[in-house]
């Protein structure tokens, strides 16, 4: 974490409640890598559970739930 994000978890009066992926557990604070360079983003997030799906796992996990399907 950088001392720029544990400056404000510092001085947060209210804990910080991080999004993680599902497939790969990059979060808000930690993005993977894309394949073309640069950091990934959500596809799908649910706030209330602070989980989510990000660029990354979106086509792997779907392509996996297809082959279930079939």
């Amino acid at each position: 974490m950088s001392r720029a994000a544990l400056a404000v978890v510092r001085h947060r009066k209210q804990p910080i409640h991080v999004v993680v992926c599902v497939g790969c557990g990059c979060d808000d604070l930690h993005a993977c890598e894309t394949a073309i360079g640069g950091a990934c983003y959500w596809v799908a997030v649910n706030h209330k559970r602070f989980v989510g799906i990000c660029s990354e796992c979106a086509e792997p996990m779907m392509q996996a739930l297809l082959e279930r399907h079939k």
